[in-house]
């Protein structure tokens, strides 16, 4: 079983770009790419909620189990 970070699907929904997920988060635009493309193994409880704040979405939008 693997959990899938959907950021990349959620961010095209809501029409923004990786810079400006990346400014609305107080990350860097590397970080939200490596989540995008599935580099990172885990994702911080409080990332995972900056993203559904800046995406207006709940955990269970942002994560996939496959």
């Amino acid at each position: 079983m693997t959990i899938y970070i959907r950021i990349k699907e959620m961010r095209a929904l809501s029409g923004i770009t990786q810079q400006a997920l990346a400014d609305r988060c107080g990350m860097k635009i590397n970080a939200i790419q490596k989540y995008e493309y599935q580099q990172n193994k885990s994702i911080p409880f409080d990332t995972l909620e900056k993203l559904c704040v800046a995406l207006e979405c709940s955990p269970g939008d942002l994560l996939e189990i496959k």
